[in-house]
C-alpha cells in the first residue's frame, strides 16, 4: 500500500510487487505499470459501456420526444457507470498495477 502524488491530494494505491525487486522503503520512488491490454480493457468498461448505454437509452426515449430522449440518455449513462463500477469491484485484485523501482 502506498501514496501516489501528482494531483491535488495524495492517492493511496495498492500494487503487486515483483519479488525480484525486493521490498520498498517509505518515500522511495517507484513506477506503477499496467499491461497495455488492461488499460484498453479498463477504458472500454469505464467509458465505452456508459456511452453505449446512453446511446441506447436515448434511442429508446425517442418516441417520448426530446425530454424522453434526454431522460433515456441519462438513465443509460447512470446504468453504464453502475455496471462498470460493479465490474471493477468484482475484478478486485486482478486490476492491480505492478510496482518497480524507477
Amino acid at each position: 500500500m502506498g501514496l501516489v502524488s501528482g494531483g491535488r491530494e495524495p492517492l493511496e494505491v495498492e500494487a503487486v510487487v515483483d519479488p525480484a525487486e525486493g521490498s520498498f522503503r517509505p518515500g522511495e520512488r517507484v513506477e506503477l505499470e499496467c499491461p497495455p491490454g488492461d488499460v484498453l480493457r479498463l477504458s472500454a468498461w469505464a467509458y465505452g459501456l456508459p456511452l453505449l448505454l446512453a446511446l441506447f437509452g436515448s434511442l429508446g426515449g425517442l418516441r417520448f420526444g426530446d425530454a424522453g430522449t434526454a431522460i433515456g440518455a441519462l438513465a443509460g449513462l447512470a446504468a453504464g457507470f453502475l455496471l462498470a463500477r460493479r465490474h471493477f469491484r468484482a475484478a478486485g485484485r486482478q486490476l492491480m498495477p505492478e510496482a518497480r523501482r524507477s
